[in-house]
Formats: C-alpha cells, structure tokens, sequence
C-alpha cells in the first residue's frame, strides 16, 4: 500500500510540473505575441501612470490618447479629455458641491 502511494504522489507530481511547464510557455507566447502592443502600453504608463480601457484601446490601434491638463487648489490633475464625466464626479460638481478644496 505505501510503494501505491508513493507512486500517486510520484505521478501528481509530475503531471504537476507538467501542467506549470505548459502554462509558463503558454504565457510567454502570448507575451511574445504582444510585445510591441505591450512597450506601447508601458511606454504610455510611464507618461501618463493611468490608463483606463479606452486609452488601452486606442493604444494597440496606434493612435495617440490626448489629455489636457487642469489646475485645481491641489495643484495640476492631468485628464482624459474623453472622460468628462471621471472629471464632473471628482470635483464634484455634477452633484451641485463646489470643487474639493485642501483643508
């Protein structure tokens, strides 16, 4: 009965680094598929540190995202020119407050 399950154990074990061994080359195929979408995105990152899904989009179809930059009390907020909303929501005027100011 003990060599049995030595045997079980011997085998899940394999069928264990198997199973990470193809997920790992699965990955780094995908990773080499993208590459270049990828480097646009970091390289983006790096400019902007935020991205949402529309600036992605936009991205890995090679066009350029645009954003203007505001200045608040805080000092200057960089958004999406296409994400008014995102902006109306933070500052808080879509929901009739004046603009969050620093304490």
């Amino acid at each position: 009965m003990l060599s049995l399950l030595k045997i079980f154990y011997q085998l899940s074990g394999a069928y264990y680094n198997l199973s990470l061994q193809e997920s790992y080359e699965r990955a780094r195929a995908v990773l080499k598929r993208h590459h270049q979408d990828l480097k646009i995105v970091t390289n983006a990152l790096l400019e902007y540190e935020t991205l949402d899904l529309s600036d992605i989009k936009l991205l890995v179809k090679g066009k350029k995202i645009s954003r203007h930059i505001e200045m608040s009390a805080a000092g200057p907020v960089v958004t999406p020119s296409n994400t008014q909303l995102l902006k109306t929501v933070l500052d808080g005027t879509k929901m009739g407050k004046p603009p969050m100011q620093q304490s």
